[in-house]
């Protein structure tokens, strides 16, 4: 889920103010990154992507630091694709999905990237319900951080 589909839209320039401390957004003119150091960049953006919607997903909850950290990312990931080929990308993508999704529990993986509305209410009920439980500990997904 990106932030575009959970109606958080930023501008990159506003994504780029909110999440980025002004030191940090210090441009390095000097360096040329390698193809797969933008990859591994890729996968790093993927991946706090990742973890902002996981965490929503199973908790419910949602904050505007967490739009703005995923707009930047999505940005970040555009403008790595204007370099190079968007296959490769793709497939950083997907690697960092399987990075990430390597410890859950399998049925909540594929019902966040595939369930649909029906699916996913159960299954926040399913953990909600296992918060409370004494079992609470392992049946609560993993959350990567």
């Amino acid at each position: 889920m990106t932030a575009k589909e959970l109606h958080i839209t930023h501008s990159r320039e506003e994504a780029e103010f909110l999440y980025l401390e002004p030191a940090a957004a210090k441009e390095v003119s000097n360096f040329v990154p390698r193809k797969i150091e933008l990859l591994q960049i890729v996968k790093c953006w993927h991946k706090v992507i990742l973890r902002n919607n996981w965490f929503s997903f199973t908790t419910g909850s949602w904050s505007s630091s967490e739009g703005s950290e995923n707009c930047f990312a999505e940005a970040r990931i555009a403008d790595i694709e204007d370099l190079i080929e968007s296959d490769d990308v793709t497939r950083a993508t997907l690697e960092a999905e399987e990075e990430f999704s390597a410890n859950l529990n399998p049925r909540h993986w594929e019902i966040f990237k595939c369930g649909d509305k029906t699916q996913r209410d159960a299954l926040w009920e399913e953990l909600e319900q296992a918060k409370s439980g004494p079992r609470s500990r392992r049946s609560v997904p993993t959350r990567i951080q």
